[in-house]
Formats: C-alpha cells, structure tokens, sequence
C-alpha cells in the first residue's frame, strides 16, 4: 500500500509538473509606423482620396499582443491605437484639407498548431476583429465625421521558425469579414518580421504589417476601404 501510495504520489507530481512547464506566455509590446490609404465619400456623395507625407506616416500607432500557449493549443489577443491623418487629394481638397482616424481595434483568436517541433510552429486559427474608430473630414468649415464601428470574424494561418541559436523568422496570414451582418465587406493581414533573442526571456522583433478593409456600402460612413501599411519594432516577452 505505501508502495502504492509513493507511485500515485510520484506520477501526480510528474503530471503537473509536466502541465507547468508545457504552459506558455507572450507580452510584446510594438511601435508601429503606418502609412494608410483610403478612399472616402463626401458629404456631397462624391468620392475622394487620401495621400501622405512623411510626417503623416512618422504619427504612428501602438499597439500590444498576448499569448498563451499550452500544447499546440493557443489563445492570443492584440489592441491597437491609431492616431493618423492624411491629406486628401483634389477635389476633395478645395472642400476638406485632411483625413484623421483615431481609435482602436484588437483581435481574440484561438489557434491549434498543425506542426509544432522544437523549432518551427505553423499553426491555423480563428477568431474576431473589433473595430472601434472615428474617421473625421477636417476642414476650414465643417467637420464632419463617422464611427467606423463593426467586428470582423476571421481565420488564418500563422507561423515562426528559428534561423540557428539567436535570430527566427515569424509571419501571419488572415482573412476575415465575408460581407455578414455588422462586419466589413472583406478584410486581409499579413504580417512578416524577424527576431533576435538577447536572452532567453526577451527578443527584439523588426517587421512590416499590411491590413486592408473594404467596408459594406454605408451612406452613414465617410470610408468605403482602408490599407494601413509600414514597418514596426517591437520588444518580445516569454515567461
């Protein structure tokens, strides 16, 4: 019975000893320096366009992601802020100098890895993008604005894979929006970076994210697509 007893105790203590070290977690927090493009419908129902110059693009955004891992199990989320603006090109211009976005979004997603070894992971996953963002026309006049206000179901896939001991290569594809009730008409990420690990706790990340959003046809709404695009930094926690 005590023989018993220490063998029951022995194989618990390996068990959860064995769940402890399977679990794993993820903070990195990024700068992100976007440009965006945009076509918009005018208060007189006309269309317009957006163009940038560098000190558009220089606003920036920010934004942080998390992970938990467990097995090839995974939940992950990100939230992003955007504050950008881009002049708007003729005729809109004679009317409305510039274009400002400004508000956030974020992602929740579960994932299950399809290859997981010591060195590369490729997993799919699914999940949903809410968006919560004013875009304003600025002009001498009037300023009339609109919330883009709408949330996204999306899948994909996304992947990483160490290059030798200190540096790896990671990247994400996802689609979403399908034209459902409340939801974007279509949207696409991509998302590619490289890491170097400067401990084994903590990697710097150096990346370029595309995001592309046509929006469902709403005369309530001053944007009918959107494309953030630029290159980030971004600091990788793992603990």
């Amino acid at each position: 019975m005590r023989h018993v007893l220490g063998l029951t105790a022995a194989l618990f203590a390996a068990g959860g000893a064995q769940a402890q070290d399977s679990w794993e977690f993820r903070l990195t927090p990024y700068v992100w320096a976007p440009s965006f493009d945009a076509s918009t419908r005018l208060p007189d129902g006309g269309d317009g366009s957006t163009s940038g110059s560098l000190l558009d693009y220089l606003a920036g955004a920010f934004l942080i992601t998390g992970e938990a891992r467990y097995g090839p199990w995974s939940v992950f989320g990100d939230y992003n802020y955007v504050n950008l603006s881009e002049g708007l090109n003729p005729p809109a211009s004679l009317v409305f100098r510039r274009l400002r976005l400004e508000g956030s979004f974020g992602t929740v997603a579960a994932g299950y890895a399809l290859r997981n070894t010591g060195d590369t992971r490729l997993e799919a996953f699914a999940g949903a993008r809410i968006w919560d963002v004013e875009a304003r026309l600025e002009g001498p006049l009037i300023e009339p604005s609109s919330t883009l206000d709408f949330t996204d179901p999306i899948i994909g896939l996304r992947g990483e894979t160490r290059l030798g001991e200190k540096w790896g290569i990671r990247g994400t594809v996802d689609i979403g929006g399908f034209g459902l009730a409340d939801s974007s008409d279509f949207q696409t990420e991509i998302i590619g970076a490289a890491s170097y690990d400067f401990s084994d706790r903590v990697a710097g990340v150096l990346g370029y994210r595309y995001l592309h959003v046509d929006l469902q046809d709403d005369p309530g709404t001053s944007i009918r697509d959107i494309t953030f695009s630029g290159p980030f930094v971004a600091l990788d926690f793992r603990f």
